[in-house]
């Protein structure tokens, strides 16, 4: 491949393997042996959906408590979002958060997404209803 006067290039790589990938680029003049490798640059390939499994709430559920314990599993290195906000997963996976109900349905949305930036996502309907 030839650089654009401006010295940048666009290339894509194909037949990445599955995890890991490390990748560099070497340069070589076009009228001399001279040449020049770059540093290393490490790519994490994954093309499936990160692991959500929800143990609590269960969809369509009902309850007379103002808040509920959202609890699952997913994936190591996996980023958990309960209604848009940050949850922390341990490093097994596991994640646990409540959540304030308003009377009436709730939507709950749980979200992962993993290093490589695939998501999964669940939508959970809770009902609230005082005694």
């Amino acid at each position: 491949m030839n650089l654009s006067t401006s010295g940048n290039f666009i290339e894509e790589i194909e037949n990445l393997k599955e995890g890991l990938n490390t990748l560099y680029v070497i340069a070589k003049a076009k009228h001399s042996s001279e040449e020049k490798k770059t540093e290393e640059f490490e790519i994490y390939y994954k093309n499936t959906k990160p692991k959500l499994d929800i143990k609590n709430p269960q969809d369509g559920s009902k309850t007379n408590q103002t808040e509920v314990s959202v609890s699952g599993s997913t994936d190591k290195e996996t980023y958990i979002k309960v209604n848009g906000l940050p949850v922390v997963v341990d490093a097994q996976g596991n994640f646990q958060t409540s959540i304030r109900l308003k009377e009436g349905e709730n939507q709950i949305q749980i979200s992962a997404q993993d290093v490589a930036g695939n998501t999964e996502e669940k939508m959970l309907k809770v009902i609230y209803e005082k005694d």
